[in-house]
């Protein structure tokens, strides 16, 4: 066979290069070996580092007396040898209030790899609880097997089926037992007796959810709104057909509602909207003022936008004037009328023109539009809204011995240093410090009507100036709440186009409805 001189060598130059490439792969592999030990040896000192960490912070959460919660404080480097390598921790500690911290524990150490420090941070809030706390699940809820208080209460729902005759639906008796039926007869709930003789009652919360159909889009259907318990419990009405509404004018309607539970359940009473349209839920009395000595309480009466309303209950601990531990709802207890506050523990319900001293229950549905806010909308129907309890509200009293109490501040919830303190007793005097003893202010609302469709009111009175909420076709009417002296004089404007109208309202009377008409 004939080779050209240019070929000769070929086969050997192929060969040096397969060496080249092999020799490079082999030395890859073991640099990637190398590597892989180093991630692995990473990996192992990482997971002790956390480990470290974790036991730190786990040995803080042993401590049981306050003396000792108070002593956790920073911790200067520390050194702990490991499996893997040599740790330093480091702990942080940030007081969040006398018994909340933030701790940070960091555990650092020393890479034998490239000699750069790695480290793992480990974060979390510590909570300091009373001890006497346990005492009170000790003693646990008469009825439960447990000694924990569940919100759920105890009416139960039947393990099977069970079906009756149809009737009202309602409460009925089955020997000492309490059964809560709808109108097919069907079994919805059972409340076991105390004792032989002895039955227990079903607790009930009862009010009215209103519609505002001038805003609520034509194709909602208020069929398709129920109102339901967020633990164990059932509202009547429950079915689109049982529902039938009652009107107070074209735009206001209702119905009423009641919620049976059992004794022990503090849970929520809630909106529920089946209907495709979004909507608005406001609750409060928009004719309710704060001051600012009532900033952040819980159950203030305020117009607000909220589609549940919270029921909790609250006694004293012993050990602590200032803690509490909680309570579910009595036994037959009976809502609006049972609970707190009251509108008594407020100034501005003090010479209210009505004697009813309990908040409603009542929700309204609406569409908020624009510059609406449940206050603006609320008071153009306010008479209906007049005592009406706001987002949250007190079970009391219950079966317990201890004074019931109704923390204005609740544990647990939102508030803000400097907020108002302390709680409103089972007395019914005035708590609140809402008004202005050294002037004598109060509040009030003013209401009445003015020909021109377009006009604008505003009330004025020697504390401040409020822009009145307006409804209503050719003859509108307005109502807005202001804060003024008792007997003072307040003026009353409407603005339409170009033209400012005045008058004089002479005798302001507070916690009432002042009527003043345009022209």
């Amino acid at each position: 066979m004939l080779i050209h001189r240019h070929l000769r060598g070929i086969a050997l130059l192929e060969g040096l290069i397969s060496v080249v490439v092999l020799s490079v792969g082999i030395l890859a592999l073991g640099k990637l070996d190398a590597h892989m030990m180093d991630a692995a040896g990473l990996t192992k000192a990482r997971a002790e580092a956390a480990q470290l960490a974790q036991a730190e912070i786990e040995a803080l959460r042993t401590q049981v007396m306050k003396s000792s919660f108070d002593g956790i404080g920073d911790q200067t480097t520390a050194n702990v040898a490991g499996k893997n390598a040599l740790f330093t921790v480091l702990r942080t500690v940030t007081d969040l209030s006398t018994t909340l911290k933030s701790i940070d524990v960091t555990v650092s150490w020393v890479s034998p790899a490239d000699g750069g420090t790695d480290s793992v941070t480990v974060r979390t809030l510590l909570n300091w609880s009373d001890p006497a706390l346990l005492i009170h699940l000790e003693e646990g809820v008469p009825g439960y097997d447990n000694a924990l208080r569940p919100p759920i209460g105890l009416a139960r729902r039947p393990a099977v089926p069970i079906q009756r005759e149809a009737g009202d639906p309602g409460v009925y008796n089955d020997g000492d037992k309490r059964e809560l039926r709808d109108a097919e007869g069907n079994v919805l709930l059972i409340l076991d007796p105390i004792a032989e003789d002895n039955p227990r009652e079903f607790a009930t919360i009862s009010g009215r959810v209103y519609f505002d159909f001038a805003r609520l889009n034509n194709t909602f259907s208020a069929a398709n709104v129920f109102v339901a318990s967020t633990a164990e419990g059932h509202c009547f009405p429950s079915t689109s057909a049982s529902i039938s509404l009652t009107t107070v004018s074209s735009s206001l309607k209702y119905y009423d509602y009641i919620c049976y539970v059992g004794e022990g359940w503090y849970a929520n009473i809630a909106i529920q909207n089946l209907d495709n349209n979004e909507v608005n839920v406001c609750v409060g009395d928009p004719t309710f003022t704060t001051s600012p000595s009532m900033n952040y309480w819980t159950t203030l009466p305020m117009a607000q936008p909220s589609s549940r309303r919270v029921y909790r209950g609250y006694k004293s601990l012993a050990s602590s004037p200032t803690g509490y531990f909680i309570t579910g709802i009595a036994n037959g207890g009976t809502y609006p009328e049972d609970g707190m506050p009251k509108p008594s523990h407020f100034s501005s319900y003090s010479t209210s023109s009505t004697t009813q001293n309990y908040f409603n229950h009542h929700f309204l549905i609406t569409d908020l539009k624009g510059q609406d806010s449940c206050q603006s909308v609320m008071g153009e129907f306010s008479t209906h809204f007049r005592k009406n309890a706001g987002a949250a509200l007190c079970l009391s009293p219950d079966d317990s011995p201890a004074d019931d109490k109704c923390p204005k501040i609740w544990p647990g919830w939102p508030a803000f240093i400097g907020a108002g303190a302390g709680d409103f007793g089972s007395t019914d005097g005035d708590e609140d410090g809402g008004s202005d003893e050294s002037t004598g202010t109060c509040s009030g609302t003013v209401s009445g009507s003015t020909e021109s469709s377009g006009a604008k009111v505003s009330a004025t009175s020697s504390v401040e100036t409020v822009e009145c909420a307006t409804s209503g076709g050719n003859i509108k009417n307005y109502t807005c709440g202001i804060t003024a002296v008792q007997g003072s004089v307040l003026t009353i404007s409407q603005t339409s186009g170009n033209t400012t109208t005045t008058k004089t309202l002479e005798s302001f009377a507070c916690n009432a409805i002042n009527e003043l008409n345009f022209p």
